[in-house]
């Protein structure tokens, strides 16, 4: 592969793979951590850490998964309280109906910090 290519879609995606092997599974699944930790890639999204997840994760390293692993791992969204998007759509139908340019309520007057008006343009002169 060299700079600027370009996999085809009709090529398998796995572009590289590691394969580690041990004494033991605990010691060939260091050596996968390992290899993967220090795995360097640039231009393409991987999954590496979604990797180094499963390897780190207690019932792959003690051989408890099953074809389920990965479902049974994925985080479960959080639920939002019913009062809580309740009160976020009052919230809206009450900012629709106020008239136009009305700003009342908005006491938030923060004066902007100096900093905040300081040119970027010595960034361009020493990254150039």
């Amino acid at each position: 592969m060299e700079e600027g290519g370009q996999i085809s879609a009709y090529y398998d995606t796995m572009i590289s793979k590691i394969i580690a092997w041990g004494a033991s599974r605990r010691e060939a699944i260091g050596r996968s951590i390992r290899a993967l930790e220090d795995y360097e890639i640039f231009g393409v999204k991987t999954n590496i850490s979604q990797c180094l997840s499963i390897l780190r994760h207690p019932k792959f390293r003690a051989g408890r998964y099953d074809t389920n692993f990965l479902e049974d791992q994925r985080p479960m969204p959080s639920r939002i309280p019913e009062n809580a998007l309740l009160s976020a759509a009052a919230a809206c139908i009450l900012l629709e109906e106020r008239p136009a340019g009305d700003q009342s309520g908005n006491n938030h007057e923060v004066e902007k910090s100096e900093w905040s008006k300081q040119s970027l343009d010595w960034m361009s002169d020493e990254f150039s």
